[in-house]
């Protein structure tokens, strides 16, 4: 250690917790509630086990999707972002990766930030992603592409439960079978 240089005694981190729907906010397994217990938690248990203390100052809560289309609107996501930038914090931990993105290039920008400003981020069901180490960064990239993956198959499902609703309610009339639906009886 060089002279003058002094060893942080605590590390600041914010904790970015995330749900997509109301519904999901009232569920035991991913709600808020749940998702800030775990960190929590975490915070505590990595402070015993480092041995430096880490303190979250800061939970963002948002309830937009974590789909990029919706990135504009997620204010308090920008923020962290400027806060990373700006090097005021020394991690970000999040209960899983598809809290914070479900898309892979913005998933890779984000764990490319943290890297070039020298903040940790901490996924808590996958640990330290560190991009010196293979392993890590690619089981980051195969989640974000299971988030991504499954946010369109939501989309898809909901697409097709909306057109299912409308032709059985005898709201819908075209003619073309979409998203494996027959067509509307009467047209057909």
């Amino acid at each position: 250690m060089s002279k003058g240089s002094t060893v942080k005694t605590e590390l600041i981190g914010w904790a970015y917790v995330r749900v997509s729907t109301i519904e999901q906010s009232n569920v035991l397994h991913g709600s808020v509630e749940q998702q800030e217990n775990r960190i929590k938690r975490w915070q505590l248990e990595q402070s015993q086990r480092i041995g430096i203390k880490h303190r979250i100052t800061r939970f963002i809560y948002e309830d937009i999707s974590g789909r990029a289309k919706s990135l504009h609107k997620r204010e308090e996501y920008h923020e962290l972002i400027r806060a990373i930038k700006q090097k005021a914090i020394d991690f970000v931990v999040v209960e899983k990766l598809d809290r914070l993105h479900r898309n892979q290039i913005e998933s890779r920008k984000f764990v490319d930030l943290c890297a070039e400003m020298g903040i940790k981020f901490y996924r808590l069901d996958g640990g330290l992603v560190d991009l010196k180490d293979r392993s890590s960064w690619t089981s980051v990239f195969i989640e974000s592409w299971m988030a991504e993956e499954y946010s369109l198959y939501l989309v898809e499902k909901l697409t097709k439960k909306g057109r299912e609703a409308r032709v059985n309610n005898g709201k819908d009339n075209q003619s073309m079978p979409v998203l494996g639906l027959d067509e509307h009886p009467t047209e057909a």
